[in-house]
């Protein structure tokens, strides 16, 4: 394939990818409102007490967030740099199924520096005397 087809396809693939998560998010969005509006209509209809209506309308604020997903997504973005660089070294090219399973040692590799990270982190601060900053 020629390095002109090459990029093309992935000019194409681009765009495509940007309508398609564009049509999503309008589609969630819709779907949301739609959902919210069922709500505070049965809220209506029902003649709840207001409490028990903003339990309803409110988000969920007590649910957690990961603390760790920018760790964890460090470390596989830098394992697959490794695993780049050791595919680089040993000069395996891209067609081999050698590279593709180098970048995937790399990302394991990534996975489980992250967990252990974590592991200390998590000893160092328990959960309920988390420090860590949302």
């Amino acid at each position: 394939m020629s390095p002109l087809e090459l990029g093309a396809i992935s000019a194409v693939m681009g765009i495509l990818c940007g309508i398609i998560a564009v049509v999503g998010g309008t589609i969630a969005t819709i779907k949301k409102q739609a959902n919210e509006r069922e709500i505070r209509e049965r809220i209506i209809a029902e003649k709840l007490d207001p409490e028990t209506a903003k339990l309803l309308i409110t988000p969920d604020k007590g649910a957690k967030k990961d603390p760790y997903s920018a760790l964890k997504g460090g470390c596989v973005l830098s394992g697959l740099l490794v695993g780049y660089l050791v595919s680089l070294a040993f000069q395996v090219s891209e067609g081999v199924i050698g590279f593709w399973i180098i970048l995937a040692a790399g990302v394991g590799l990534g996975l489980l520096v992250s967990f252990f990270v974590m592991s200390h982190l998590e000893k160092k601060h328990p959960a309920g005397q988390s420090e860590i900053r949302e």
